[in-house]
């Protein structure tokens, strides 16, 4: 019955050595890569969301000023009423530019192309650099005086020339240029196309500028998130550093040392249940310790009692009878022994979870009769059994119940006087019955009752040594009930005698 609690609170309590996992493995580092990582990919959605709207935003506005160039170069040219020369043999005739009565505006034919003054000459520092080219659709209509202009966009050209405005992207000379292609009408058809176009290598610059901040500055801002993600890593799993090192101070011998608990978070729950458990676990080592220094006290008395008359009857010849005193000594030591060493076998079955495996239907009445038959002797107060049907059937192992009534009804008529009696009723309730055990014995003082069936616990440790009891009859008898399903409690009062219940669960008559 040695026990090595060191060596099985180890088992529990095993750490493995710091060595064991390299750091790269470790939870504080695992949670900065994660909040790094995390950080890196919010940063590169939102730097790459952050280019893509600047860029759109860049080019809508070169778009905007491409659009109001167009319609001041149109809206110029729909006022313009000075008078333009031509160029008709030695003289210069001179002409007033028409509106078209079918179309929107038209273009002067003029040399040059354009008049002094005009929007479409003119250069407003606002405005993109390059002139506005007007291509006409047959390059046969363009005078021959006037210069020959090549479309930035030759497909946007044909596409206005359907009547569409088109903003489209080339590379003019080496240069990514914005192209506004617009069809022009005049005598209600289009026969030319206004294209304006603005370089955009000030916006790709812009955009590049803006794209090489971003990356210059993510790392940085990586660099203080993992600083930061650390620091906070660090004091967030310091309460886990305190339990591992608590942990690694705790042996069997004193578990009284607990965390401290501050604040509501989730360690702080950590810490309660911890503490919890070492309570738990010095609760179970103090019942292990008591069990066993029990344990070894009720086996020494019989052993002692079987060594001291075996030696007295060895020691010289004796008459007939004296040696029958000794050997009913051994004989009643043994018994005690071997009734102690086939009780707690049976707890420890209990505690495996061994009890409660050949389960069938019992009749509650017959394991009642059966116990009170086992227990019942003339010298005993009388059992009386109330109340009881005989179809009252409890799912259960029948040789396990007429135990627990025979622990039951043995304690009562042990703490009962001979005139005293013991009754053994049952009420039924919709899915289960309570069995009552009442006696008339002496009763037992208020404080005893939440220690009534812990292990070798006795009310009276000397009368229970005169009567035979160990203080393990109600210990199986909790062990039985729990391991049918049901439930045990106890009520006394000094004088008046004890009531045990047991509830257990109730098969339906049929």
């Amino acid at each position: 019955m040695k026990v090595d609690e060191e060596e099985m609170f180890a088992t529990v309590m095993t750490e493995e050595p710091a060595d064991q996992f390299p750091r790269w493995g470790t939870v504080r580092l695992r949670m900065v890569l994660w909040h790094v990582g995390a950080l890196a990919l919010i940063l590169g959605i939102l730097g790459g969301v952050v280019r893509v709207m600047v860029q759109a935003d860049l080019y809508a506005t070169v778009d905007r000023t491409l659009a109001e160039r167009s319609h001041a170069e149109l809206d110029h040219a729909k006022g313009n009423r000075q008078m333009i020369p031509i160029s008709s043999g030695s003289e210069t005739e001179l002409k007033s530019p028409k509106a078209s009565s079918d179309g929107p505006y038209f273009w002067p034919d003029a040399p040059g192309g354009r008049a002094e003054g005009s929007a479409i000459g003119s250069r407003p520092h606002a405005l993109p650099p390059l002139d506005p080219r007007v291509i006409p659709r047959n390059p046969a209509d363009a005078p021959t005086w006037a210069p020959k202009e090549v479309p930035w966009d030759a497909q946007s050209f044909r596409r206005s020339l359907d009547g569409r405005t088109v903003y489209s992207t080339v590379v003019d000379h080496g240069t990514p240029t914005r192209v506004l292609s617009m069809p022009v009408e005049r005598q209600g058809k289009i026969d030319r196309v206004l294209q304006l176009a603005y370089p955009l290598d000030g916006v790709i610059r812009q955009i590049d500028r803006l794209t090489w901040t971003l990356l210059i500055l993510a790392p940085f801002g990586l660099l203080v998130a993992a600083l930061g993600g650390t620091f906070l890593t660090n004091r967030s799993l310091r309460p886990v550093s305190e339990i591992a090192n608590l942990a690694s101070r705790l042996g069997a011998s004193d578990l009284s040392e607990r965390l401290p608990v501050s604040g509501r978070d989730e360690f702080s729950e950590l810490s309660s249940s911890f503490n919890a458990m070492l309570s738990r676990l010095e609760e179970a080592f103090n019942r292990q310790r008591q069990f066993t220094a029990d344990a070894s006290h009720e086996l020494r008395t019989p052993l002692s009692i079987i060594k001291v008359n075996a030696s007295q009857a060895l020691e010289h010849p004796w008459p007939e009878d004296r040696y029958r005193e000794f050997l009913t000594a051994i004989d009643a030591a043994s018994d005690r022994q071997s009734r102690i060493v086939e009780e707690l076998l049976f707890l420890a079955r209990a505690d495996a979870g061994r009890l409660a495996r050949d389960m069938a239907l019992v009749c509650l009445l017959e394991a009642l009769e059966e116990a009170a038959d086992a227990v019942s002797r003339p010298d005993r107060p009388p059992i009386q059994l109330e109340s009881i049907d005989p179809g009252f059937m409890v799912p259960g192992s029948g040789s396990e119940l007429t135990r627990l009534w025979t622990n039951l009804l043995e304690n009562a008529v042990r703490h009962t006087p001979p005139d005293g009696a013991v009754t053994v009723s049952a009420m039924v309730d919709a899915e289960s019955v309570t069995v009552s055990v009442t006696d008339t014995g002496e009763g037992i003082a208020p404080e005893h009752l939440p220690h009534l069936g812990e292990r070798f616990y006795r009310v009276d440790a000397a009368r229970a040594t005169e009567t035979g009891g160990n203080g393990l009859g109600l210990a199986i008898c909790r062990s039985i009930t729990k391991a049918h399903g049901g439930q045990m409690t106890i009520e006394s009062k000094v004088g008046e005698g004890t009531v045990v219940r047991i509830r257990l669960l109730l098969c339906p008559q049929t």
